[in-house]
């Protein structure tokens, strides 16, 4: 569910008992995933982000550990520094924040939070299912429309990035 006040914003979801996608992918045989089921997941996580960028929500810690697993649905989890934007305040809150290989360069720069943040994130974690880390270069040319969709979404500048919407149209097609 979802509220906000003037005050506060909440987000509740559901316990989710089938672990995290870190888990899911290094449990795998070369802590990889079948290029299928990693669009069928990342189809579900571009779904989560549409319906938080609709409601001006930036995650900005996208990656694994923050990819839930419930009844067999990937859920976004972990909102410890989203950014709402309809309650920007002047200057940036929690600057250079978010994790490692999965933020876009300038969220450490400290800008404005931006949804594209979380399609940079969202490039990224493709990378990760298909071949265990976060660098697209990585990701097998026998996987072509994975990997070009990993180059999209973590292109340079930010404004040269697809939306979540887009994102989302491109892994319909691919599914």
């Amino acid at each position: 569910g979802y509220a906000r006040d003037e005050a506060y914003v909440a987000l509740v979801t559901e316990f989710a008992d089938g672990g995290d996608l870190e888990r899911h992918v290094r449990a795998q045989r070369g802590e990889r995933l079948e290029p299928t089921e990693a669009v069928a997941i990342a189809l579900d996580v571009a779904r989560g982000l549409v319906q938080l960028h609709a409601l001006a929500i930036v995650h900005r810690d996208l990656k694994p550990a923050n990819v839930l697993r419930s009844a067999g649905n990937w859920k976004i989890a972990d909102f410890g520094i989203a950014k709402d934007q309809h309650r920007a305040m002047p200057g940036a809150t929690f600057q250079q924040a978010g994790s490692y290989g999965y933020a876009p360069p300038e969220q450490w720069a400290g800008t404005q939070a931006d949804p594209s943040a979380d399609v940079f994130a969202l490039g990224k974690l493709v990378a990760f299912m298909v071949t265990g880390g976060t660098d697209p270069d990585a990701i097998p040319l026998r996987c072509p429309a994975l990997r070009q969709l990993a180059f999209q979404c973590t292109a340079q500048p930010a404004m040269e990035r697809p939306t979540s919407g887009q994102v989302l149209q491109v892994l319909e097609q691919r599914a």
